[in-house]
């Protein structure tokens, strides 16, 4: 009598989706330094990447004041005072752009689909925050701070 030793194997393999990536880049710090007068505004053109599909993304902006709710505002160390400010986005890497509501998910185009930090078909949006002279001179002299979070997400 033979005996046999039947080894069964199954191997299956599994193929996850293949989930979109998005990466924001080349941000920087804004510095406005010491205000003498005028509105202040400044650019930082960014790059949004996305890895694959259409070419558009999702971005909420939100910052860590505290006083007034769900709105942009620059805040005194002892979180007393504020200035509100403006933050405008645009699909492309030149100044300007179309107003950001606080905490609103917001749907944008022209994520550079070539590479993660821009390095091949260049940047792709820009950031700009603007400052009102008149809130400026409501306010009292001192050192204001605020720091943006922006969270992007595939469409």
């Amino acid at each position: 009598m033979k005996a046999y030793l039947l080894i069964f194997c199954i191997i299956i393999f599994s193929f996850p989706a293949l989930a979109q990536q998005v990466r924001i880049s080349n941000m920087d710090a804004f510095n406005f330094g010491m205000w003498t007068g005028g509105t202040l505004r400044a650019d930082d053109p960014t790059c949004v990447y996305k890895s694959s599909g259409n070419n558009r993304y999702v971005i909420t902006v939100t910052d860590n004041s505290t006083i007034t709710p769900n709105a942009f505002h620059l805040e005194n160390p002892t979180r007393t005072i504020e200035i509100p400010f403006e933050v405008r986005w645009r699909n492309r890497p030149t100044s300007g752009g179309s107003v950001v509501s606080y905490g609103v998910p917001t749907s944008k185009r022209r994520a550079n689909q070539n590479s993660e930090l821009c390095t091949v078909g260049g940047l792709s949006s820009n950031l700009r925050v603007r400052i009102l002279r008149a809130d400026l001179e409501a306010a009292p002299g001192g050192y204001y701070s605020s720091e943006l979070q922006i969270l992007v997400q595939p469409q």
